[in-house]
C-alpha cells in the first residue's frame, strides 16, 4: 500500500522503534510521528494529532526507553529494549482506536 510506505518511512529520533512498531499490526494501522526525540501514534494523518496514548522516548542518558502518555508527561515505565517499549505501546492503545482501526485494516507490506 503506497500511503503506508509514506507514513512509515524512516522516523528519526527513536532508533529501531519505527521498525519494531511497523512489525506490530495494531500499531501499523496508526500514523507514527516523532518529535522531541520521542515516537508517538495518531489515528489520523492530519494535525493536530489525536490525543496521545503513548510516547516512547529515545534511550538517551540511561540507555533505557521511557514510556509516557504524552511527550512531556511523567514517566510511566522505563524498559531496556525497544521490543518491551513497543509491547507497552500496544497494551496502551485505547479500545476505540482498536475498533476504528479494525474497521479499516492495513494490508501487510
Amino acid at each position: 500500500m503506497a500511503t503506508e510506505g509514506c507514513r512509515w518511512r524512516r522516523l528519526a529520533g527513536v532508533p529501531g522503534a519505527h521498525r519494531a512498531a511497523h512489525a506490530e499490526p495494531k500499531l501499523r494501522r496508526l500514523y507514527p510521528y516523532t518529535g522531541y526525540w520521542a515516537l508517538g501514534f495518531a489515528h489520523t494523518p492530519d494535525g493536530p494529532f489525536s490525543p496521545s496514548f503513548v510516547s516512547i522516548d529515545s534511550p538517551l542518558g540511561t540507555g533505557d526507553y521511557t514510556i509516557r502518555e504524552w511527550w512531556n508527561g511523567p514517566a510511566l515505565h522505563q524498559v531496556a529494549t525497544v521490543a518491551e517499549a513497543i509491547a507497552i505501546a500496544v497494551d496502551r492503545i485505547p479500545a476505540d482506536l482498536l475498533q476504528t482501526s479494525s474497521e479499516n485494516p492495513v494490508r501487510d507490506s
